[in-house]
């Protein structure tokens, strides 16, 4: 670019420069990538070959941007590297012009004659299309991060394959948006507009319109956009002209005017419901269930091990999965049986994977896949199913932990709606999987459950639930209860110690360090001891004499009136173990005193 006014500042001189050299339009932007001011068709934010001398009045802005539709551009936006990966491979290295952005590419085309693209129209997953009324950040703009031309190629046209993606990509841009699906990071801007425009051309005001997207950002950007930037999109749709809203669907009124109503829209219904065959269910038998561990996890299905935060439940889980990766094992008296686990941890850092591997008996030649998962993958709709179908064809597992849900989700996990909404999508897709899936979801209170009942109602295996014994004095001590099961019969209540102990590599191979006992309380201990003695003293008392030292043995508390009810469970106990041992229990007196006749 030439220095047409040395005196003036290099952005400004450059956007002079794409005004008269290219006739593109221009925006001043903020530091939000948000246009300063209105600049919707007339507004006077837009700078065009028209007022370009006018864009020196901007003054020191951080950024430009080129606005797609005037000025003759579609722009193919990678978002990452492997948005440009993934294009390399599909369409080759683009010889078009480039501009590196912080985290990806920009590829500048030619926009096709009387095609219209909609803004923000995904066609790969982390690529999308910059068209109509759009923009894109300007080098030599310096936000975040600088935005720099990567060449200096002629801006060629957009190639024909890329037009069919194009074409094909908008119906599936349409019904995410009925979906009800997040908005990620890659599209928040472009649904929220088009959702904008949709209202528009539907009648709807600036005050309306700006209500539902604060409430659409809320419940579906992921992360929410600024609050100034919803304003400022509200701003831009209202500059289109002002439609009819008595010609809008009542259901798409519903939805915000989430999509327009083109005459090749697929029935709504059809896109939110998926009818089965009546006869297919009345007249074949259910397949019988191939359990991962019988009772509680079972292929296709999602389950959830939830409870307080350090309380073991990641433990609990490698103990699961170290009794697959052994030939058989059992957990709370039922089979678990062989196969592979994959495991998508986002909660720990490598050191701690490391270490909670060595606990166990799992060697090295175990069939266990372990991701440790920098970014939430959860929530992303296509994306998480393509990473699904690749994680499961790759390694073929029997049991999938996901360590944890809130670690994971790209959603807001508090806003449980949205979380509930997401695990049974989740649990539409997986259904098609012969693995069990395990979710870990840490609650944030105690009591039996805390859980929201969007997300209970999400699980189609079982749910356990973790929660510290009422036994203060033994840490380790631990209650698993199983308030719900879709697959089978309730479970007892599980009452263990699950104790942790690191075991020397040699002895690993037989012995684990995650070791989980059934639970005796101290007091369970001394009433057997107890009984002991009422024993031996029932076996050498004949005449009753001695009925106050059994009771004293046996822990009863008497006096002067009488012996108390005090220990009235203790008694009974006591009572029925001596009669199965062929004593006979008598009255004995008014004290209420009782002896043993064999």
């Amino acid at each position: 670019m030439s220095d047409l006014h040395p005196d003036r500042l290099p952005i400004l001189d450059a956007a002079f420069a794409y005004i008269n050299e290219n006739n593109w339009t221009i925006l001043g932007v903020g530091l939000n990538k948000r246009p300063i001011g209105e600049w919707g068709p007339g507004a006077p934010n837009r700078y065009d070959y028209s007022n370009s001398e006018r864009i020196y009045q901007l003054g020191n802005v951080p950024g430009i941007a080129v606005v797609t539709g005037p000025s003759g551009l579609v722009i193919i936006d990678l978002d990452n590297d492997a948005a440009i990966r993934s294009w390399a491979d599909r369409f080759g290295l683009p010889m078009t012009r480039i501009a590196k952005t912080p985290r990806g590419r920009h590829l500048y085309f030619q926009a096709p004659l009387g095609l219209h693209i909609p803004p923000g129209t995904e066609i790969m997953p982390g690529v999308d299309v910059r068209g109509a009324e759009s923009y894109a950040i300007l080098p030599p703009s310096v936000l975040a991060a600088a935005y720099t031309w990567h060449n200096d190629n002629p801006i060629l046209p957009l190639p024909d394959d890329v037009i069919e993606l194009v074409t094909e990509a908008r119906p599936k841009r349409k019904a995410k948006i009925l979906s009800g699906e997040p908005f990620d990071e890659g599209g928040r801007n472009d649904h929220i507009f088009a959702m904008a425009c949709s209202m528009r051309a539907g009648g709807f005001d600036y005050t309306s319109i700006l209500a539902a997207l604060i409430e659409t950002n809320k419940k579906r950007c992921v992360p929410p956009l600024d609050i100034e930037e919803v304003e400022s999109i509200a701003e831009s749709a209202i500059a289109y002209e002002e439609g009819n809203a008595s010609h809008i669907d009542p259901l798409m009124s519903l939805r915000a005017k989430a999509a327009t109503l083109d005459p090749d829209d697929a029935p709504i219904l059809a896109t939110h419901a998926h009818k089965l065959d009546t006869r297919f269910l009345v007249d074949t038998d259910p397949d019988p269930i191939d359990w991962v561990w019988e009772g509680f996890l079972a292929p296709g299905t999602l389950s959830m091990l939830h409870g307080e935060g350090g309380l073991g439940k990641s433990w609990l889980a490698m103990k699961i999965a170290e009794q697959m990766l052994g030939q058989t094992g059992t957990l709370f008296g039922k089979t678990i049986r062989p196969g592979g686990v994959l495991i998508l941890d986002g909660e720990n850092a490598e050191t701690q994977i490391h270490s909670r591997i060595h606990y166990t008996t799992i060697n090295a030649d175990a069939d266990l896949s372990y991701y440790m998962v920098n970014d939430p993958i959860l929530g992303l709709e296509e994306l998480t199913e393509a990473y699904l179908d690749y994680l499961v064809t790759t390694h073929e597992p029997r049991l999938i932990i996901v360590d944890s849900q809130r670690a994971l989700y790209a959603g807001d996990e508090k806003e449980q709606g949205e979380a509930g909404r997401m695990l049974r999508r989740f649990a539409r897709w997986i259904e098609k999987y012969s693995a069990a899936f395990l979710f870990i979801h840490h609650d944030n209170r105690g009591g039996d459950y805390s859980g929201s009942s969007d997300i209970n109602a999400a699980i189609t295996g079982c749910r356990l639930h973790l929660k510290r014994h009422t036994d203060k004095d033994k840490t380790s001590a631990r209650i698993l209860t199983q308030p719900k099961n879709r697959i089978a019969a309730e479970m007892a209540r599980q009452e263990f110690l699950l104790d942790i102990q690191l075991m020397p590599r040699t002895h690993r191979s037989t012995i684990s360090g995650v070791t989980i006992t059934p639970y005796v309380s101290d007091e369970i201990v001394l009433r057997k001891q107890r009984l002991d003695q009422a024993m031996i003293l029932a076996l050498n008392t004949t005449d009753g004499s001695k009925y106050r030292d059994i009771w004293t043995a046996v822990g009863f508390a008497y006096d002067d009136d009488g012996v108390t009810t005090t220990h009235k469970d203790d008694w009974d106990d006591l009572k029925a173990d001596l009669e199965a041992q062929g004593f006979a229990v008598a009255s004995r007196g008014n004290l209420g005193g009782r002896v043993w006749k064999a």
